[in-house]
């Protein structure tokens, strides 16, 4: 958030953060994404930056390493990126 206030203070337009992608691990961490990205979603709105969910990225979507994305959850996370850059103009 403060990168984001920083970029705002020397002429940025627009600041996007991108929500935490979920992974395959214990509910405890699912939880704990679930907690940051509400927490990144309220700080978004009450500094005018632009919040990317990434809610469409499923556990199909993450290896087998259970943090990196298979070219589906790639493709998806990067097609929530364009969408939101392409809402902005």
């Amino acid at each position: 958030m403060e990168i984001g206030a920083t970029a705002k203070a020397l002429g940025v337009n627009n600041v996007l953060i991108s929500g935490l992608v979920v992974r395959k691990s214990a509910m405890w961490a699912e939880r704990k994404r679930t907690d940051v990205n509400n927490i990144l979603k309220e700080k978004c709105q009450a500094n005018n930056f632009i919040y990317i969910s990434n809610n469409n990225i499923g556990l199909d979507d993450i290896c087998d390493d259970k943090v990196h994305l298979f070219e589906s959850g790639t493709v998806k996370l990067a097609n929530n990126m364009i969408n939101a850059i392409n809402r902005l103009g």
